[in-house]
């Protein structure tokens, strides 16, 4: 009788322990947020996080440039130096104003990609918006849109430059080929162009809509990224999707001409 109450005893106390250990796990999970699958952060938030501050990126004295004729003249098959920023996670179609961003701070004003879009670019109702004029849809993740023409990039780039009194102006260049913009390489200076995604050779159409009495259609694979280099078989660029690449002469001229033979830079302001 003796021993089967010193048993129970025993059972309670270590029911009592076991109790004491599950409820201080519950309080951990529930306020630490880390020891259950379903508390941890979704995979875009872990992406988001493995993108540096803009202030902790790594720069040099060769990429903080602040006019054209402070660039170093290029000398072949070395890329223009510029820091390379992605568009994702926060700007999938956000390609234009990432790419104008990698420019503006290889002239030695950086700035947030998302900040820029959000405080310089102009944005217009999806499939309802002239793309010369504004940006069709929005670029953030989550949102439709679609993206915008050299025009909508070269004013916001102006606007940008104007209100820091920078003696830069962005302007068009007007050339039917690539090859007609490596003279602008030569000088050090980055140009801003569209083509497609990867130099794909596929131009079908996604999308048409009408909008101010013109109607407008939008490629599958409409892309916009920086030329910076060139070598004898390709031409270099900063990607806004896979960083410095390059690509077959050929497959960038037949994209550049799809896209409509759009290109942008900055030099000195007249």
């Amino acid at each position: 009788m003796k021993n089967g109450l010193q048993k129970i005893r025993r059972l309670a106390i270590v029911g009592c322990l076991c109790g004491a250990v599950l409820c201080i796990m519950m309080l951990l999970t529930a306020g630490l947020g880390y020891l259950t699958p379903a508390s941890q952060p979704p995979a875009v938030t872990t992406l988001a996080s493995e993108y540096a501050p803009l202030s902790e990126r790594p720069t040099t004295e060769e990429v903080v440039l602040q006019t054209p004729e402070e660039t170093h003249p290029y000398s072949g098959e070395n890329p223009l130096p510029m820091t390379s920023r992605s568009q994702l996670p926060e700007l999938p179609n956000g390609c234009e104003f990432v790419s104008l961003a990698m420019v503006l701070e290889y002239y030695g004003y950086p700035y947030d990609s998302t900040a820029l879009v959000r405080e310089y670019c102009p944005m217009g109702e999806f499939l309802k918006t002239d793309p010369d004029k504004a940006y069709v849809g929005s670029p953030f993740a989550g949102e439709a849109g679609l993206g915008c023409n050299a025009p909508v990039v070269r004013a916001a780039a102006n606007r940008f430059l104007q209100d820091r009194d920078a003696r830069l102006e962005a302007k068009y260049v007007h050339s039917l080929t690539i090859e007609g913009l490596l003279g602008q390489i030569d000088r050090g200076m980055p140009v801003i162009v569209w083509a497609t995604v990867g130099m794909r050779q596929d131009f079908t159409i996604a999308r048409q809509w009408q909008a101010d009495g013109e109607r407008f259609s939008w490629l599958r694979y409409s892309h916009c990224l920086v030329l910076v280099g060139y070598t004898a078989q390709d031409y270099i660029f900063q990607d806004p999707l896979s960083g410095l690449v390059s690509y077959p002469r050929a497959d960038c001229e037949s994209s550049f001409t799809a896209l409509g033979c759009q290109a942008v830079i900055l030099e000195k302001a007249e």
